[in-house]
């Protein structure tokens, strides 16, 4: 079964015959494809290794495998439950998803007994099909839609936007936006959102931005949470630089928005999940420079910094 309207797949740990089966998961999931397993059963990264411990003879073959396990691990590609629920096994998951079949873009069995679901070798040309979907968002509910499994295995959130103020009345879904991110972030382990935006006549932010960001957002940061603005002045951009584009960076992949954090009755503008190149070039353009700076101090709680 294939249902283009989420990202998020239900694939048994036990999906594939050969290792050519597995290569091709780690290659067409992970963050820079813009496609998620949920993490069910809890040790489906534990039932893999073992099908490459039993399966797999030639030692320079199980290594490479278990590198990509290991990838998978590190790089987002598991969407884990939250910390408040109770694990469940695969066969509650796949009783949820007979009863729920619109929850995952894909639900595909175990290689040998696939049933109810489909076989990777009986799904894999839906799979490829599917990549280069164009995607679109009108509102912020769009937005979170595709953001919420990149934020799930966040440890740091960066958003960038030229225009992003929570605290002007006439853009109150942008304050439901950076809220509903706090809300999200206090159920898994991000322990970093930083907001990079213009201080300038357009986007005129407070002038007590801590103040006004702690009484309005403070109660809402799990404990060990930091909040930092960094605000480029137009002076910052005299340097050659620029804040044009918007993006939703984390340490795992990207998003890029063709126009913003906006909610818009008529238009619709394209959101798409940044590839590994392009995302690997936010980090650089965007988080390491602030890291840098923060990295030389004792971080607050929220800051404030300004970039002339």
């Amino acid at each position: 079964m294939v249902n283009r309207s989420t990202r998020v797949s239900l694939i048994s740990p036990k999906f594939c015959l050969d290792s050519h089966e597995f290569k091709a998961l780690v290659n067409e999931f992970g963050p820079h494809s813009g496609r998620f397993i949920d993490k069910v059963p809890h040790d489906w990264l534990d039932i893999l290794r073992e099908w490459v411990d039993t399966e797999i003879a030639k030692p320079l073959e199980k290594a490479r495998l278990t590198e990509r396990i290991n990838q998978i691990q590190l790089k987002g590609y598991l969407i884990p439950k939250k910390q408040s629920e109770t694990p469940i096994s695969w066969e509650q998951a796949v009783e949820e998803a007979q009863q729920k079949p619109e929850t995952y873009e894909f639900t595909i069995g175990d290689a040998l007994d696939p049933s109810p679901f489909s076989s990777w070798e009986a799904t894999y040309d839906e799979i490829v099909e599917g990549r280069n979907i164009q995607f679109f968002y009108k509102s912020i509910e769009d937005i979170l839609f595709y953001f919420l499994p990149l934020i799930q295995n966040a440890k740091f959130i960066y958003i960038v936007d030229p225009y992003f103020n929570p605290f002007d009345p006439t853009k109150i879904y942008q304050k439901e936006f950076l809220v509903r991110v706090l809300q999200q972030i206090k159920f898994h382990n991000c322990y970093y959102l930083s907001i990079v935006t213009h201080q300038t006549e357009s986007n005129n932010l407070p002038v007590d931005l801590v103040e006004q960001t702690e009484a309005q957002f403070e109660h809402l940061m799990r404990n060990n949470l930091r909040l930092h603005w960094h605000l480029l002045s137009p002076e910052y951009f005299k340097t050659g630089k620029k804040l044009h584009d918007r993006y939703l960076i984390t340490d795992k992949g990207s998003l890029i928005l063709g126009n913003g954090i906006v909610n818009s009755r008529k238009s619709r503008y394209t959101i798409s999940f940044a590839q590994k190149a392009k995302h690997d070039g936010l980090i650089e353009e965007y988080v390491r420079p602030f890291d840098k700076l923060i990295n030389q101090k004792t971080p607050k709680r929220i800051e404030v910094n300004d970039y002339s």
